[in-house]
């Protein structure tokens, strides 16, 4: 067995000597891991590239493209869910402000809620790639909410 193959072999089953000494499998990349955003070394074996973190997940080159796909589409969607519970609590916010007669307060809120939706709505279409309508009912109920909601404070 070559030294390198030691090495993945100990990360892999996560031996102590090995993750402190994972320099010794290639050269360290620019690129985090898709599954724990650990460092990545990039190994050359022949004419294939392939690359492992310390924590011992191990990609090919196509399954480092497929993860880095999968990352990208839960970050987008952390993204797009954040902004609409955003608009949701910016929504109550409002409301309350509004039932308390802080106007200007209400309508602040009121705006962030627009702009937090807004940019829902911008990252869906990144999501969606334009594939068709990006709307929901549950992005249309938030508007209706936002609208009334800005009503109320004006």
């Amino acid at each position: 067995m070559s030294r390198e193959m030691e090495y993945e072999v100990g990360i892999a089953s996560q031996d102590p000597a090995a993750l402190e000494n994972g320099s010794q499998l290639g050269k360290l990349s620019a690129l985090t891991c898709p599954e724990c955003r650990g460092p990545l070394w990039e190994i050359h074996d022949g004419d294939l590239v392939r690359f492992r973190c310390r924590s011992g997940h191990a990609f090919s080159a196509d399954s480092m493209s497929e993860g880095q796909d999968v990352a990208l589409d839960d970050a987008l969607w952390y993204a797009y869910n954040t902004l609409l519970e955003r608009a949701l609590t910016a929504d109550r916010l409002a409301r309350d402000s509004a039932a308390r007669d802080r106007t200007a307060i209400a309508s602040r809120f009121a705006e962030h809620a627009r702009e937090a939706r807004r940019r829902a709505a911008s990252i869906r279409r990144v999501i969606m790639d334009d594939k068709g309508d990006p709307s929901t009912a549950e992005e249309q109920v938030l508007e209706e909410r936002t609208d009334r909601a800005s009503d109320v404070a004006s």
